[in-house]
C-alpha cells in the first residue's frame, strides 16, 4: 500500500475510535502501531503534560522496551522526548544519543 494510503487508512482507524466518552490513553496506545510504520522507527512513546501538575507523564508506547525506555528517562529527566519536549523542536535518536548514552 502506498504511503499515503496508510496515511489515510491511519486517519480513518483513529476516527472511528473517537466517540463519545472514549478513552484518550487508548486512542494514544493505537495510534502507536500507524505511527512505527508510517515513520519507519522501531518504536514509538508518547508522552503528556499532566494538566495539574504541568510534569511530562508517560501515556502510550507501541511495545515493553520503549515502555521502560520512556520510564527511565522521566525518571532521569533526560533524554530525547524531554529535549524536544522543552526546546519545541524534534529530536533526533540517531544524531544525539551520545547525549544520552
Amino acid at each position: 500500500m502506498p504511503r499515503e494510503a496508510d496515511v489515510v487508512h491511519a486517519l480513518i482507524e483513529l476516527a472511528d475510535t473517537v466517540v463519545e466518552n472514549f478513552d484518550v490513553i487508548d486512542v494514544l496506545t493505537g495510534l502507536t502501531d500507524p505511527c512505527v510504520k508510517l515513520l519507519g522507527v522501531s518504536a514509538v512513546g508518547v508522552i503528556l503534560v499532566a494538566p495539574d501538575n504541568g510534569e511530562p507523564q508517560l501515556a502510550a508506547s507501541s511495545n515493553e522496551t520503549m515502555r521502560v525506555l520512556e520510564l527511565f528517562e522521566l525518571q532521569a529527566q533526560e533524554g530525547p522526548c524531554l529535549d524536544a519536549f522543552r526546546t519545541g523542536t524534534p529530536t533526533g535518536v540517531e544524531a544525539e544519543c551520545h547525549r544520552w548514552f
